[in-house]
Protein backbone atom coordinates (compact mmCIF):
# COMPACT_ATOMS: atom_id res chain seq x y z
CA UNK A 1 0.00 0.00 0.00
CA UNK A 2 2.96 2.27 0.28
CA UNK A 3 6.45 2.86 -1.03
CA UNK A 4 9.16 5.09 -1.16
CA UNK A 5 9.66 8.64 -2.80
CA UNK A 6 13.22 9.69 -3.28
CA UNK A 7 14.07 12.64 -4.14
CA UNK A 8 17.50 14.72 -4.52
CA UNK A 9 18.54 18.08 -5.89
CA UNK A 10 21.81 20.22 -7.31
CA UNK A 11 22.73 21.91 -4.94
CA UNK A 12 20.93 19.94 -2.03
CA UNK A 13 18.56 21.90 0.81
CA UNK A 14 15.43 22.01 -1.49
CA UNK A 15 11.89 22.31 -0.16
CA UNK A 16 9.72 19.61 -1.00
CA UNK A 17 6.54 19.73 -1.22
CA UNK A 18 4.48 16.35 -2.35
CA UNK A 19 0.63 16.48 -2.32
CA UNK A 20 -2.00 13.89 -3.84
CA UNK A 21 -3.22 11.50 -1.30
CA UNK A 22 -1.39 12.74 1.32
CA UNK A 23 0.74 15.79 2.07
CA UNK A 24 4.61 15.77 2.77
CA UNK A 25 6.83 18.02 3.06
CA UNK A 26 10.62 18.54 3.84
CA UNK A 27 14.20 18.98 2.17
CA UNK A 28 16.30 17.31 -0.21
CA UNK A 29 17.81 14.71 0.17
CA UNK A 30 14.43 13.67 0.80
CA UNK A 31 13.30 9.66 1.16
CA UNK A 32 10.03 9.26 2.63
CA UNK A 33 7.39 5.78 2.68
CA UNK A 34 4.12 7.51 1.19
CA UNK A 35 0.67 5.73 0.21
CA UNK A 36 0.77 4.73 -3.51
CA UNK A 37 -1.04 7.29 -5.65
CA UNK A 38 -0.71 10.45 -8.22
CA UNK A 39 1.31 13.61 -6.87
CA UNK A 40 2.17 16.41 -7.72
CA UNK A 41 5.70 17.82 -6.09
CA UNK A 42 7.34 21.52 -6.16
CA UNK A 43 10.79 22.17 -5.20
CA UNK A 44 11.94 25.56 -3.90
CA UNK A 45 15.71 26.74 -3.44
CA UNK A 46 16.61 30.22 -2.36
CA UNK A 47 18.42 31.93 -5.59
CA UNK A 48 17.21 28.69 -7.82
CA UNK A 49 13.89 28.54 -10.19
CA UNK A 50 11.20 26.40 -8.71
CA UNK A 51 10.88 23.09 -10.37
CA UNK A 52 7.01 21.46 -10.77
CA UNK A 53 6.43 18.21 -11.80
CA UNK A 54 3.78 14.78 -10.97
CA UNK A 55 4.54 11.12 -11.03
CA UNK A 56 2.47 8.20 -10.11
CA UNK A 57 3.81 6.31 -7.38
CA UNK A 58 3.03 2.24 -7.95
CA UNK A 59 4.28 -0.80 -6.51
CA UNK A 60 8.76 0.69 -7.05
CA UNK A 61 10.11 3.27 -5.73
CA UNK A 62 10.26 6.77 -7.24
CA UNK A 63 13.81 8.62 -7.43
CA UNK A 64 14.10 11.96 -8.63
CA UNK A 65 17.74 13.19 -9.15
CA UNK A 66 17.64 16.86 -10.42
CA UNK A 67 20.08 20.17 -11.37
CA UNK A 68 17.73 22.89 -10.31
CA UNK A 69 18.34 26.17 -12.80
CA UNK A 70 20.09 29.30 -10.80
CA UNK A 71 17.85 32.91 -10.68
CA UNK A 72 21.70 34.15 -10.41
CA UNK A 73 24.99 35.22 -12.51
CA UNK A 74 27.82 36.72 -11.74
CA UNK A 75 29.59 40.56 -12.28
CA UNK A 76 32.49 41.01 -13.22
CA UNK A 77 34.06 44.78 -11.79
CA UNK A 78 37.23 45.54 -14.03
CA UNK A 79 39.02 49.31 -12.85
CA UNK A 80 40.94 50.69 -16.02
CA UNK A 81 44.24 52.17 -15.24
CA UNK A 82 45.56 49.49 -12.76
CA UNK A 83 43.62 50.84 -9.71
CA UNK A 84 43.11 48.37 -6.90
CA UNK A 85 41.05 48.53 -3.39
CA UNK A 86 38.08 49.84 -4.90
CA UNK A 87 35.03 50.14 -1.92
CA UNK A 88 31.93 48.30 -3.83
CA UNK A 89 28.36 48.95 -3.16
CA UNK A 90 25.70 46.73 -4.63
CA UNK A 91 21.82 47.70 -4.47
CA UNK A 92 22.63 50.07 -1.89
CA UNK A 93 24.43 47.68 0.30
CA UNK A 94 28.35 47.50 0.93
CA UNK A 95 30.15 45.25 0.38
CA UNK A 96 33.35 42.99 1.92
CA UNK A 97 34.89 42.53 -1.72
CA UNK A 98 36.95 45.03 -2.96
CA UNK A 99 37.34 45.72 -6.79
CA UNK A 100 38.62 44.50 -9.14
CA UNK A 101 36.75 41.70 -8.23
CA UNK A 102 33.57 39.04 -9.43
CA UNK A 103 30.63 39.18 -7.75
CA UNK A 104 29.50 35.44 -7.80
CA UNK A 105 25.48 34.87 -6.76
CA UNK A 106 24.20 37.80 -7.59
CA UNK A 107 20.51 37.43 -8.52
CA UNK A 108 19.08 38.02 -12.12
CA UNK A 109 17.30 41.48 -12.70
CA UNK A 110 18.76 45.24 -12.64
CA UNK A 111 21.13 46.30 -10.70
CA UNK A 112 23.33 49.65 -9.33
CA UNK A 113 26.72 49.44 -7.92
CA UNK A 114 28.56 52.12 -6.72
CA UNK A 115 32.37 52.31 -6.47
CA UNK A 116 35.05 54.20 -4.06
CA UNK A 117 38.31 55.21 -3.80
CA UNK A 118 40.17 57.64 -1.68
CA UNK A 119 40.74 60.78 -4.27
CA UNK A 120 38.68 59.02 -7.10
CA UNK A 121 35.51 60.55 -7.43
CA UNK A 122 32.18 57.97 -6.71
CA UNK A 123 31.48 56.16 -9.39
CA UNK A 124 27.76 54.85 -9.96
CA UNK A 125 26.70 52.22 -13.16
CA UNK A 126 22.99 52.54 -13.03
CA UNK A 127 20.47 49.84 -13.85
CA UNK A 128 22.97 47.11 -15.39
CA UNK A 129 21.63 43.87 -16.18
CA UNK A 130 22.14 40.11 -14.81
CA UNK A 131 21.17 36.85 -16.03
CA UNK A 132 20.65 33.65 -14.97
CA UNK A 133 24.06 31.34 -15.10
CA UNK A 134 25.97 34.39 -17.04
CA UNK A 135 29.19 36.78 -16.33
CA UNK A 136 28.30 40.51 -17.02
CA UNK A 137 30.95 42.55 -17.02
CA UNK A 138 31.31 46.29 -15.98
CA UNK A 139 34.92 48.07 -17.11
CA UNK A 140 35.24 51.24 -15.13
CA UNK A 141 37.52 54.11 -15.32
CA UNK A 142 37.79 55.67 -11.83
CA UNK A 143 37.82 59.75 -12.18
CA UNK A 144 40.72 60.95 -10.08
CA UNK A 145 39.99 64.12 -7.36
CA UNK A 146 43.32 65.12 -7.28
CA UNK A 147 45.89 67.30 -9.23
CA UNK A 148 49.48 66.96 -9.68
CA UNK A 149 51.04 69.53 -9.52
CA UNK A 150 55.42 70.21 -10.61
CA UNK A 151 57.11 73.38 -8.30
CA UNK A 152 60.25 74.46 -9.77
CA UNK A 153 62.77 76.70 -8.00
CA UNK A 154 64.70 79.13 -9.73
CA UNK A 155 66.48 80.11 -6.19
CA UNK A 156 69.92 78.05 -6.43
CA UNK A 157 70.23 76.28 -2.21
CA UNK A 158 66.28 76.62 -1.92
CA UNK A 159 65.85 73.93 1.24
CA UNK A 160 62.11 74.49 2.53
CA UNK A 161 59.10 74.73 1.35
CA UNK A 162 56.08 75.74 3.68
CA UNK A 163 52.59 74.75 2.54
CA UNK A 164 49.29 75.34 3.77
CA UNK A 165 46.08 74.51 2.75
CA UNK A 166 42.34 76.10 3.03
CA UNK A 167 39.25 73.42 2.70
CA UNK A 168 36.68 74.52 -0.14
CA UNK A 169 33.81 72.38 -0.56
CA UNK A 170 32.24 72.36 -4.13
CA UNK A 171 29.01 71.04 -3.31
CA UNK A 172 27.38 69.73 -0.12
CA UNK A 173 27.07 65.91 -1.84
CA UNK A 174 31.03 65.86 -2.45
CA UNK A 175 33.45 64.70 0.87
CA UNK A 176 36.16 65.91 -1.52
CA UNK A 177 39.33 67.85 0.48
CA UNK A 178 39.85 70.74 -2.05
CA UNK A 179 42.22 73.67 -1.45
CA UNK A 180 44.49 76.24 -2.38
CA UNK A 181 48.04 75.52 -1.56
CA UNK A 182 50.29 78.17 -1.14
CA UNK A 183 54.08 78.67 -1.17
CA UNK A 184 56.76 80.83 0.31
Amino acid sequence: KSEYVVIDTRPPGARVTLIGKETHEGTTPFEKLVTKGKYDYRLEHKLYHPLEGSFVLGNSKVVIDTALKPTFGSVRINIKDGLTDVKVELDGKELEQNAPCTLKEVSSGNHTIKLNADMYEVEEVSNFEVRDEETTTLNIRMRPRFAVINITSFVQGAKYLSITTTKVRQNANSNLKRGIIMCE
